[in-house]
């Protein structure tokens, strides 16, 4: 099975489960790295796969997913499935 862009709704569970999770740079005290206070890798509740945040980002995070206000992906993302 093949999902690939548009607009896919993440309400009640988020991002599909394989796709991995990120916990972000930052903190909600300190403050977070550009893009990752809206992430969907952060925001989502946990899947099976999870990722480390890159150490360096040039423009902009390469996996970032972005949430609007409603809780869809304004971003297209293509999951394969075996």
């Amino acid at each position: 099975m093949i999902l690939t862009g548009g607009r896919m709704s993440t309400h009640g569970t988020g991002l599909p489960d394989d796709v991995a999770r990120c916990a972000g740079v930052g903190s909600d005290a300190e403050g977070w790295r550009e893009g990752c206070e809206t992430c969907l890798r952060r925001l989502s509740p946990a899947g099976r796969f999870h990722m480390q945040p890159p150490a360096i980002i040039a423009f902009e995070c390469e996996y970032f997913i972005e949430s609007n206000a409603s809780g869809e992906t304004l971003v297209g993302i293509a999951i394969h499935r075996g």
